[in-house]
């Protein structure tokens, strides 16, 4: 009713600026029959207050924004074992592969990979194979590098901006990778192992109670209910 929209992210509200005032207009307000207003906005980033808010809902939401800040501030080099990617990507596209084919093909993606054992010898190890030839045949940054949280999005680092953000060649990135999943997955066994051990301490102890309710006479209709709880999992 005051012609205010509010910030996507802090819900402050962000007054409309009218066509035809003191500014440009912004947005468009359209009134149905019954006066509900629906606002017409030109770009995401009209979303927000302010850039601070746009930037803080970004890196949340949008993989290439969060990309793009990144290559800003640390130039593509990986921060674990120092491999500049984007200077490895300018070298890999120097050999062209373009309208070639056959031996001339072949020598120009061997050229290629020796290109990329000489700055990488890790791409020519085991295990790697798949990120090296990805690269070989289409040297791109997406192909060399990735966007890594510090602390994992399963530890609860998903929205923790930029300062948990660093840059890691596809390598390092793929063995960070592989020591969460480990880590997770032993931390998933121990859940289990836990639920186990509580889920059996407490059918325990309910078979304590329906022994207890059985010599106090009153067994019928409450050890029905607790049979019924074992047969669930779930007395309730």
């Amino acid at each position: 009713k005051e012609g205010e929209r509010l910030c996507a992210l802090c819900m402050k509200p962000v007054p409309i600026i009218p066509a035809g005032g003191d500014g440009a207009a912004i947005a468009r307000v359209e009134r149905d029959a019954g006066g509900q207003a629906t606002i017409f906005l030109p770009s995401r980033r009209d979303l927000f207050c302010s850039g601070g808010c746009y930037d803080q809902a970004s890196m949340c939401s949008n993989a290439t924004y969060v990309r793009r800040k990144l290559r800003d501030l640390e130039k593509g080099v990986c921060q674990m074992c120092g491999l500049d990617c984007m200077k490895l990507v300018v070298a890999l596209r120097g050999v062209k592969t373009r309208d070639v084919s056959g031996d001339a093909l072949r020598s120009a993606l061997e050229e290629r990979r020796r290109i990329l054992c000489t700055h990488s010898p890790t791409f020519g190890q085991r295990g790697f194979q798949v990120v090296a030839n990805r690269l070989l045949q289409c040297p791109i940054e997406g192909n060399a590098w990735h966007a890594d949280h510090i602390v994992a999005v399963f530890e609860g680092g998903g929205c923790s901006g930029l300062g948990n953000m660093r840059t890691l060649c596809v390598c390092c990135h793929k063995q960070v990778t592989a020591r969460q999943a480990n880590a997770r997955a032993r931390a998933r066994a121990r859940s289990k192992i836990t639920f186990r051990q509580r889920k059996g301490g407490h059918l325990s102890d309910d078979d304590d109670e329906d022994k207890d309710e059985d010599e106090n006479g009153g067994g019928g209709g409450s050890h029905g209910a607790g049979a019924e709880g074992k047969g669930t999992g779930n007395p309730k």
